[in-house]
């Protein structure tokens, strides 16, 4: 085989090579791009059923007691950010939780200064 031939047949080779790896390339990004896809749904599956929780619907166990897990953080989370609001305050006791406008249990919107909290049902005040 001549040295020409030689060289021929390794560019091809890693042309051949490098095609691959593009190709490679394309699919691991059309996989990447289908997974956020999926996750995208699957988020927006737990955003129907949460919204159904909310409201009262019947759900399947499991999900019913996942949606509760969401709840109880989402109570810690609040009193979290109500306690460290209070923190930042310089006299911790003048801050009302309910005076922002959002319950510091469930971290929904609420009007100002209410009593109890439309969402969750907790009373507001100290």
């Amino acid at each position: 085989m001549e040295f020409t031939d030689k060289v021929n047949e390794f560019t091809k080779k890693v042309s051949d090579k490098a095609n691959d790896l593009i190709e490679m390339g394309k699919l691991t990004a059309k996989i990447h791009g289908e997974t956020a896809d999926v996750d995208a749904l699957k988020k927006k599956i737990g955003e129907v059923c949460f919204g159904k929780y909310r409201s009262g619907d019947p759900l399947d166990p499991e999900v019913e007691k996942l949606c509760a897990a969401i709840e109880k953080h989402k109570r810690n989370i609040a009193e979290n950010e109500r306690k460290r609001e209070r923190l930042r305050k310089s006299d911790p006791k003048t801050v009302d939780p309910a005076a922002n406008g959002v319950c510091p249990y469930c971290g929904e919107k609420i009007a100002k200064n209410g009593k109890f909290c439309p969402h969750c049902g907790e009373k507001m005040g100290e």
